[in-house]
């Protein structure tokens, strides 16, 4: 089922697992043995397909895995993370309801409400995952990890943070996986835990130093022998010890109790349970869709984080009232008075029919419209700064990687969620200065807004730029390690805007309404190509191993 050949993967001049070759068959337990460094992490993620080996091959089930047929392969795959990777403030049936939706489950509440009652975490199904124990947590990544049924598990310290009734329910389904025909490989330290559960055991430590059965690899490990030192005289004590065990001796001042493992038969392999058939792009939109509901649910429990581009917007509608509408009424000066304004709006063929106090309204009025163009593009450039470096830093991106989610579905999903939030806020702003202007502008200004310049400046070129922006951050979010680094480049994206918002202001430079087109057109083709560079230049191996 799962066969590794050869694998090696070097980090720079550091070779974390050196040729290492072993198979899992189908119906088999395989644990990888070794202490922490020893290169276990980074074989089950060789084996998922989250980075790739410098040498050697992976084959799953008959099909060798690269970045062409990892997406397909990768939903076979139940992949238990070393983190458990859950979103803080999302519910435990949320977290598994997003997961289910990525792997296509046709009813994703029916597999949820097993997995729940499996790992007995029905009566903690509302709260959210930050008030989880970590033992809590480890059962829902847990539960996530073998919502879908997957015929191959790979498992990363699975009884790791659990308590001892727990750890026994995690061997009991761990076995009847392996009964039902599934291929598992899991990691530890601990040989005790390997000999509980494994079939055969994998000693690894940079390379492979052994593949054996418990039994076998115990003999091979250990003396073979148990001494136990006694007060006293041993023989005195040697009756009541070989009631456990016939075979203790006495060895000068020690019991000698031989170590023996009593292998017990397995049971009949069986098909996993089929999960319901969807078709692949039906799959492909309900991914897109769990995902973008995440990223929307996620935003909601984190209302802090939209304030800012609530703030940006109350100014964006208060400053042009007051300047425009408040100030000259409490200073009794006519804007048009010697500004020069309302001429410079007749040459540029905004209005003709307007008085010069009116028309000198529009114009300014008009221009500030452009703040509503930098409005959802500075609010969201914090969310999008965060997109993927943040999800990295919470240990959360991992889980959602060894998912059968394509790049550019999680990237779409990441501008989108993002995006819509802030852009919803931005057009409920657009509306109260519509109204604002409606209510205290000179007659006639107010039906002179909705010219095509302005249509076109709140339709096209507004969610053009704010797209192209997003996607910027998007990629740059994916190459660096610190949210705030993301954000000072972000800056950078919007200083373009800025000048023209200035050039509007000093007349340097007029955004006509055919400018405004092809302006509009121009940013939506670098919208695509920047898709589909991010595409090229997002690395999930690179994502999640470089840190400096």
């Amino acid at each position: 089922m799962i066969v590794a050949s050869g694998l090696t993967r070097q980090f720079g001049t550091r070779t974390a697992v050196d040729d290492v070759t072993f198979d899992v068959r189908r119906g088999e337990i395989v644990a990888l043995l070794g202490p922490n460094g020893a290169g276990k992490t980074t074989t089950l993620r060789m084996l998922a397909g989250l980075i790739a080996p410098t040498r050697g091959t992976v084959t799953i089930d008959g099909v060798q895995l690269t970045r062409a047929t990892g997406g397909k392969l990768r939903g076979r795959i139940g992949f238990l993370t070393e983190s458990p990777g859950l979103w803080d403030r999302l519910s435990v049936r949320q977290n598994l309801r997003v997961y289910a939706r990525i792997y296509g489950l046709a009813d994703p509440e029916r597999p949820i409400d097993t997995a729940l009652d499996t790992f007995d975490l029905t009566p903690h199904a509302d709260a959210r995952a930050a008030e989880l124990s970590r033992g809590m947590r480890q059962k829902v990544a847990l539960a996530r990890a073998l919502l879908h049924q997957p015929a191959i598990l790979l498992l990363d310290e699975p009884t790791s943070g659990l308590d001892p009734e727990i750890t026994r329910g995690v061997r009991r389904l761990l076995e009847e996986r392996r009964a039902a025909g599934a291929s598992i490989l899991l990691s530890t330290h601990n040989l005790d835990e390997a000999e509980r559960l494994a079939d055969r055991v994998a000693v690894l430590q940079g390379g492979l130093l052994a593949l054996d059965r418990p039994a076998a690899l115990r003999q091979r490990l250990t003396t073979g022998r148990l001494l136990v030192r006694v007060a006293g005289d041993p023989a005195a004590h040697l009756d009541a010890v070989r009631r456990i065990a016939a075979a203790a001796a006495v060895d000068g001042p020690h019991l000698v109790i031989p170590l023996e493992r009593l292998e017990g038969a397995r049971g009949a392999s069986r098909d996993p349970r089929a999960r319901g058939s969807l078709s692949a792009a039906r799959e492909r939109a309900m991914r897109l869709r769990a995902l973008l509901a995440k990223e929307l649910l996620d935003l909601a429990r984190n209302r802090v984080a939209l304030v800012p581009v609530a703030l940006v917007t109350a100014v964006s509608i208060v400053v042009p009232l007051i300047v425009i509408v408040t100030v000259p009424a409490m200073t009794g000066r006519s804007l048009a008075e010697g500004s020069g304004l309302a001429d410079a709006a007749r040459l540029l063929g905004i209005a003709t029919t307007l008085s010069d106090e009116a028309l000198t309204q529009l114009f300014l009025f008009q221009q500030f419209l452009l703040l509503f163009l930098v409005t959802p593009i500075t609010g969201a450039m914090s969310l999008a700064a965060h997109a993927v470096v943040g999800e990295k830093q919470a240990r959360t991106l991992e889980p959602l990687l060894a998912t059968p989610i394509t790049t550019l579905e999680l990237l779409v999903a990441k501008v989108l969620g993002a995006l819509i939030p802030t852009l919803a806020i931005s057009v409920g702003g657009l509306a109260l200065y519509l109204a604002g202007i409606a209510a205290f502008g000179e007659p006639g200004v107010f039906a002179q807004m909705f010219s095509a310049r302005t249509i076109l400046l709140i339709v096209v070129l507004g969610p053009a730029a704010a797209l192209v922006s997003l996607q910027a951050a998007i990629v740059i979010s994916s190459r660096v390690n610190d949210p705030r680094t993301a954000q000072q480049f972000g800056v950078l994206i919007i200083l373009p805007l800025t000048a023209v918002f200035v050039a509007q202001f000093t007349g340097s430079w007029w955004l006509s309404t055919s400018w405004l087109l092809v302006t509009g057109l121009g940013l939506v083709l670098a919208w695509v190509f920047l898709v589909l560079f991010s595409v090229a230049l997002f690395e999930r191996e690179t994502i999640l191993t470089r840190w400096r």
